[in-house]
């Protein structure tokens, strides 16, 4: 007599995954660009640390969840939690740091360096002087056809790297993942802190353990005075921050 198993396949959590890049999306951005030129590097929600190519709001969003399920005293399965750090994880990469630059950045060469924009830099990729000298100036209303072409071509930017690296992701899943389990530490510290919020009613110190809490209190003690330094110009510079680049790194 044979058992026969059930495969049970949960759904795709559309309204989740709608709501949450729509909000990570508007929030993420607006949240960017509305930091202080000191701060924008490390406390945006997307590249913070550009060597490792580390992001934040994936893990942001997980401690959220979990003091959410806490709170509420709801269980949060492990299919959502993934579909919580995917989403965040793909929609960090578009609140990051850099990624505005690309675009801003040979905008502002309409005005910085004219002749090489000229010579270098066609109309699709950037709207004519006249029209960037709009973003200093202002104006009533927003030329919308002459930024269509440059805000589309920048889109299917994006669009066609992504599915590069979805495509090129596919290649190696199996021999990295399957065959050779080739560990990525990103996703390490991202399934150990999902791992403990589901289960148990256990105590928040209890399921994400007192090595990660020391680790939020150290990193918050050793923050604080550089964000007291950055916003407010009377805090001393402890750590001699202000002589870094602003990720806090050194160029050699």
């Amino acid at each position: 007599m044979t058992e026969v198993s059930e495969k049970v396949t949960e759904k795709v959590p559309w309204l989740l995954v709608v709501l949450l890049s729509i909000f990570l999306g508007a929030f993420g951005t607006a949240w960017l660009e509305f930091l202080p030129s000191a701060l924008f590097s490390y406390y945006n929600l997307g590249s913070i640390l550009c060597v490792m190519n580390l992001t934040s709001a994936p893990f942001i969003v997980l401690i959220f969840t979990a003091l959410f399920s806490k709170l509420t005293k709801k269980a949060i399965g492990m299919t959502t939690l993934t579909y919580l750090f995917v989403i965040a994880y793909t929609c960090s990469w578009y609140i990051s740091t850099y990624t505005p630059f690309e675009f801003s950045d040979v905008v502002a060469s309409r005005h910085m360096n004219e002749d090489w924009s000229a010579a270098y830099v066609p109309s699709f990729m950037a709207p004519p002087k006249e029209i960037t000298r709009q973003l200093v100036s202002g104006y009533a209303t927003v030329p919308w056809g002459e930024w269509l072409p440059s805000i589309m071509y920048h889109w299917i930017l994006f669009i066609i790297l992504g599915f590069f690296f979805i495509a090129v992701a596919t290649l190696f899943r199996r021999l990295w993942i399957d065959v050779e389990r080739v560990p990525f530490p990103h996703a390490m510290i991202a399934h150990e802190l999902m791992r403990r919020i589901p289960g148990e009613d256990k105590s928040l110190l209890e399921k994400l353990g007192r090595p990660f809490l020391l680790g939020i209190i150290l990193g918050l003690a050793y923050q604080i005075p550089i964000f007291m330094a950055s916003v407010f110009p009377w805090f001393p510079d402890i750590y001699g921050w202000k002589t870094l680049c602003a990720s806090g790194q050194w160029y050699i």
